[in-house]
């Protein structure tokens, strides 16, 4: 299977100022909720790598971490997310390519 790298771009935003605030506050809360010790050995390298139409954060970790950031952490992050008014997801290994590429 073939995608193109361009048509999912398409579908994507760049993180403005506003997004970024709110991945702050959901740092913030994840560190409040996983200890800091926890925070900075398997979170600290999620980040935001695009917006998606519906205005949701989309995540990154990176490589093999991003499975297992996922399953281990995604109900936590979701969970400090909705305390923080903002809607967050995983991005899909294309669409963290596609941005990545840019």
């Amino acid at each position: 299977m073939t995608v193109s790298l361009e048509e999912v771009r398409r579908t994507l935003g760049v993180p403005g100022p506003g997004d970024h605030a709110a991945w702050e506050q959901v740092r913030e809360l994840l560190i409040e909720r996983v200890g800091r010790s926890a925070f900075e050995i398997w979170l600290t390298d999620v980040q935001i790598v695009a917006v998606d139409a519906e205005g949701a954060l989309l995540l990154d970790a990176g490589g093999e971490l991003r499975c297992w950031v996922r399953q281990r952490y995604g109900g936590v992050i979701a969970e400090c997310a909705t305390r923080a008014n903002a809607a967050v997801r995983f991005a899909s290994e294309a669409q963290s390519v596609a941005m990545a590429a840019q």
